[in-house]
């Protein structure tokens, strides 16, 4: 067992996809971007990945369905927050899974 927790934030490409863009964050001038995938090769490398950690005892999902990235940032240190065993801002955990994927797939 190499890691003891797994923590995936969905791409933007799926679910927040007017956020999902080639350009880099920080207002740069574009030349240069830590993406290089389209929003559909975006979405089928974030499935795989998801598929690669499906049996991992402790793999949290981060997706992007009803919140904005403050939001989706919250839930990433209320999930290392209950890790740590520190005091939690809002009690919600739950395992999630996109919607794009079928189970079929996850099977696979």
């Amino acid at each position: 067992r190499r890691y003891d927790y797994v923590i995936h934030l969905v791409t933007a490409a799926n679910g927040a996809e007017k956020f999902y863009t080639l350009q880099q964050a920080e207002g740069a001038d574009g030349t240069e971007s830590a993406r290089h995938e389209s929003p559909d090769q975006a979405r089928d490398m974030d499935m795989k990945t998801q598929q690669a950690w499906m049996g991992a005892k402790n793999h949290h999902i981060v997706s992007n369905a009803g919140k904005d990235f403050a939001q989706k940032r919250e839930e990433v240190k209320n999930i290392i927050r209950r890790i740590i065993g520190d005091r939690v801002q809002e009690e919600r955990s739950a395992r999630l899974v996109c919607e794009f994927i079928s189970r079929d797939d996850m099977k696979r």
